[in-house]
């Protein structure tokens, strides 16, 4: 209710609200997913509407291989240099001929996107698009979309993400819109929040923390919450140096690679050997990153359980 917003050409927007407050829904309306009840949206006269929705990576053929998959999509000049995208996006040599089927989470999820920003839309609609992508994935999307020209509608959870990426921000209230001109660090500076996630606790949570008050006294629960939240923490960070540090060693060596005369060296098969290794590695990183975050997201701050 009582929502009349404008969205701009080549405007980067972030939509934010507590949960179950209507963002999904809201993008559900503007692609066309769901029917309103009342009232009216137009767009603009040649826009063409990209829609990344939270299940995007699920929905890829899984028996196509992830060349097929690019291939499909690009015409043209993008289609002679579909194996230079792919490899924009982290897939490079023998992991172009996997099928869909093999790939992680992770790697669907940049392989959807990679899909998506093929195609000449103008207006891109982005549901929780770094959804199990590691750090690396998240900065190679971010920088696309950087230098995208077109206009962006964005939900996420990731203030680093959003940081620098967004120039306004759209937060759905129970009574309307609100909108805020500038990033998303001085929105959360405003409402004197440090996370995304802080901000989007529902006041009902908040209501229920206050009557609860007697579980804030719960001194053991906290010292857990606060252990397992600083263990987590620390992992998290490990294994974002050790993915860091691994993904600089692949790039090392696959500009010593791109040498032709690489080929011809005595360490040429020694060398193909560790790249394959660092692969394997890097997957395994992301893989454990992953379910860290998931288990640091599914964390229960006592004083708001």
């Amino acid at each position: 209710d009582h929502i009349n917003i404008e969205i701009e050409r080549q405007q980067k927007v972030a939509l934010l609200g507590k949960n179950g407050t209507g963002k999904t829904t809201l993008i559900k309306l503007l692609v066309g997913q769901l029917e309103q009840s009342n009232g009216s949206y137009e767009l603009g006269h040649n826009v063409t509407v990209g829609y990344y929705a939270q299940d995007q990576a699920e929905q890829l053929n899984e028996n196509a291989t992830v060349l097929e998959t690019i291939e499909a999509e690009a015409t043209g000049d993008l289609f002679k240099a579909s194996r230079k995208i792919l490899g924009s996006f982290m897939f490079s040599g023998e992991d172009v001929d996997k099928k869909v089927k093999v790939l992680s989470g992770g790697e669907r999820a940049r392989l959807a996107l990679c899909k998506l920003l093929l195609k000449s839309y103008n207006f891109l609609i982005l549901d929780e698009p770094t959804n199990h992508l590691d750090i690396a994935s998240k900065n190679i999307l971010k920088a696309a979309l950087e230098k995208f020209e077109g206009t962006i509608l964005v939900v996420s959870h990731d203030r680093t993400f959003l940081s620098s990426l967004t120039d306004q921000i759209l937060e759905i209230r129970p009574n309307g819109i609100s909108e805020y001109i500038g990033d998303i660090d001085a929105f959360l500076d405003a409402k004197r929040k440090e996370s995304i996630m802080a901000f989007e606790r529902t006041e009902k949570a908040k209501v229920e923390a206050k009557a609860s008050s007697s579980n804030k006294s719960d001194f053991k629960q906290r010292k857990q919450y606060e252990k397992d939240h600083r263990k987590l923490n620390n992992l998290v960070k490990r294994l974002e140096d050790d993915l860091e540090k691994k993904i600089q060693q692949k790039e090392d060596l696959e500009t010593k690679m791109a040498d032709p005369s690489f080929y011809a060296s005595a360490s040429y098969e020694k060398s193909l050997e560790e790249h394959k290794q660092l692969q394997e590695r890097i997957s395994e990183v992301e893989t454990k990153w992953e379910e860290a975050m998931l288990e640091l997201e599914s964390l229960v701050d006592p004083d708001l359980n």
